[in-house]
């Protein structure tokens, strides 16, 4: 079965999205009809609903966005849609953008990957190379001193399909790495443990940079429902900045850490 961010990056217009949203929404909520929908947007006639989705009629764009919260759309894939309805030629700059952050390949990474920090550095560092790094392009980069690391570091990534050798070289089949945090082996929590580690160690390097590094913790006062709201925008926005940095011709690493969470009384 499709995604929501599949359909939306099949579709070839509005229309035809919105409908196979509407299909695949009731698949999850069995309750959703036209008629709910109707009335979410103020559109009494089921048959004038009936026939935006086929395309015959224009969906007014002031009710776009609450078509969007009823197909259970957020963040970047809410804006993508949006953009789809806009008539505007200028948004296809920012659809292409949008589309570099809904198909970030993302394979979990393995449990026991996590039983060397660095292998995810190195992994990292391919970007530099083309995605075709050789060894002593990542010795050059890394340091001679991590030498042994670099070597444990490709065996990991080469055992576990992330990379594989051709030739001189070591080849991505990945674009990214995620961290799952289900119990088992190296979680989500335990690489935001050693990246704040990481982090700690080169803080008195960096910290006076302020043109090439950021360090800064804040506290705010939120209601709970506010808060729940605003947060997939807040991760979209950042995975956006993400996908909007990243380059191809890159030169350089950079280390980009995170964390948003309530404060327990």
């Amino acid at each position: 079965m499709r995604t929501e961010t599949e359909i939306l990056l099949n579709a070839t217009a509005f229309a035809p999205a919105a409908k196979a949203l509407f299909h695949y929404a009731k698949t999850k909520r069995k309750s959703l009809s036209l008629a709910f929908i109707g009335q979410r947007l103020d559109i009494k006639s089921r048959g004038h609903l009936s026939e935006i989705f086929a395309g015959k009629r224009p969906l007014h764009a002031g009710k776009v966005a609450a078509l969007a919260e009823v197909l259970g759309l957020e963040g970047a894939e809410r804006e993508y849609f949006t953009l789809l309805r806009a008539d505007d030629a200028g948004d296809e700059q920012r659809l292409t953008l949008l589309r570099r952050v809904l198909t970030a390949h993302e394979p979990q990474a393995p449990a026991h990957l996590g039983e060397m920090f660095l292998a995810f550095k190195v992994f990292a560092a391919f970007s530099l190379f083309g995605d075709r790094p050789t060894r002593h392009q990542l010795v050059d980069f890394f340091g001679k001193a991590n030498c042994q690391d670099i070597d444990r570091g490709l065996a990991l990534l080469i055992e576990n399909d992330l990379v594989v050798v051709k030739g001189q070289t070591y080849v991505a089949q990945a674009d990214r790495v995620i961290f799952r945090d289900d119990g088992t082996g190296f979680s989500l929590r335990d690489y935001f443990a050693t990246s704040l580690n990481d982090a700690r160690d080169h803080l008195g390097r960096w910290l006076g940079r302020r043109d090439q590094a950021l360090f800064q913790a804040s506290i705010i006062s939120v209601s709970r429902e506010a808060f729940s709201r605003a947060l997939p925008d807040v991760k979209a926005r950042l995975r956006e900045e993400q996908a909007r940095l990243e380059d191809e011709s890159g030169d350089m690493l950079v280390h980009f850490n995170v964390q948003i969470y309530p404060v327990e009384p």
